[in-house]
């Protein structure tokens, strides 16, 4: 199922990687956040430039900040085949910033086609557009699929909480003030 006990801390960690498309602002924040968490064993970083170093980066702070989390970068999007979680964040390429329009859509086919059971969590301003177009011209199911802008934090505690408590993030409700 993906979680296991660890003994030591009496801490539910999830075993499989969470991949992060986009190694840009959103994304390497995204990173950060879940390793420092110490809840994911392994996270991988997907980005045409310099997810490697990103992730070295990132990698680096956990004996400072705490955390084992594995961070790995890599410009191979077939990286996410085995990915228990797929997080659809920004590219670090400026101009082309959060994935959005037929390139959005061209990302999240091949998404489906790679790990066709992780749920994606939008992350970034754009994320609803693209949410919309994913279902209705892909048939993704809107199940399969959380976040928004402004909910976007509301949904990554929905996320973390679900994943504290071993079900699914559809199963959690809360809600983030401030």
């Amino acid at each position: 199922d993906g979680i296991r006990d660890v003994a030591v801390t009496g801490v539910q960690t999830c075993a499989l990687p969470i991949s992060i498309i986009g190694a840009g602002e959103i994304g390497a924040s995204c990173a950060h956040a879940l390793a420092a968490r110490d809840r994911v064993r392994r996270i991988v970083l997907v980005d045409e430039a310099a997810a490697a170093g990103k992730a070295l980066d990132i990698q680096q702070s956990g004996p400072i900040e705490l955390f084992h989390t594995a961070l790995e970068g890599t410009a191979d999007l077939a990286a996410v085949i085995r990915a228990d979680v797929c997080v659809i964040a920004d590219r670090m390429t400026a101009p082309l910033g959060e994935w959005t329009g037929d390139a959005g859509l061209q990302l999240i086919r091949r998404l489906t086609e790679l790990c066709a059971k992780a749920p994606f969590v939008f992350a970034g301003a754009n994320a609803p557009a693209l949410m919309r177009q994913a279902a209705v011209e892909l048939k993704v199911p809107p199940t399969r699929m959380l976040g928004s802008a402004p909910a976007a934090l509301a949904s990554a505690a929905r996320g973390i909480t679900a994943l504290d408590a071993g079900c699914s993030a559809t199963d959690v409700a809360l809600g983030v003030v401030g």
